[in-house]
């Protein structure tokens, strides 16, 4: 048996028809260090489309979640883009609600209820599709305000 490094931990995490993450550790190495960083910090990752840029935000929530985080992973997306808070209301199953203020109540009781001792790291894929309600709520755990592909959300 070998000695793996904290880069062969994404291999495995990683689903068997992905190719192997390569060449991104500098970015990998950033990412473990805002997952520390205080006052909390949210994560961008921007760039040319087909970089891989979802792939390493999938990579850094996958191996939060190794560690202890909890992770919950959104995507946004022109159908949702109208619809108020559209892709978290998929994800955390939440009822329907005719007044956005007790829809955000719920899905901040809901993101505070998943979170573990390390908190909790939302991972909001093709964030340029997400409503305004959905952004906010992703980006400003710690007051934080941009657009984010990982967010920890916190107190």
């Amino acid at each position: 048996m070998t000695a793996r490094s904290k880069d062969d931990s994404l291999f495995s995490a990683t689903a068997a028809n992905e190719w192997p993450l390569v060449g991104r550790a500098e970015e990998l190495d950033l990412l473990r260090e805002m997952q520390s960083a205080r006052p909390q910090v949210s994560a961008v990752i921007a760039g040319q489309a087909g970089v891989g840029k979802s792939r390493v935000a999938r990579a850094a929530t996958e191996e939060a979640a190794l560690e202890g985080w909890a992770t919950l992973s959104i995507r946004g997306s022109e159908g949702y883009s109208q619809v108020p808070l559209g892709p978290l209301r998929t994800v955390l199953r939440l009822t329907s609600s005719t007044e956005l203020s007790g829809l955000e109540h719920s899905v901040e009781r809901e993101l505070m209820a998943m979170r573990t001792r390390k908190c909790l790291i939302v991972m909001a894929d093709d964030c340029q599709s997400l409503d305004e309600s959905a952004a906010v709520t992703v980006t400003t755990p710690g007051g934080t305000s941009a657009k984010t592909k990982a967010d920890r959300y916190s107190d």
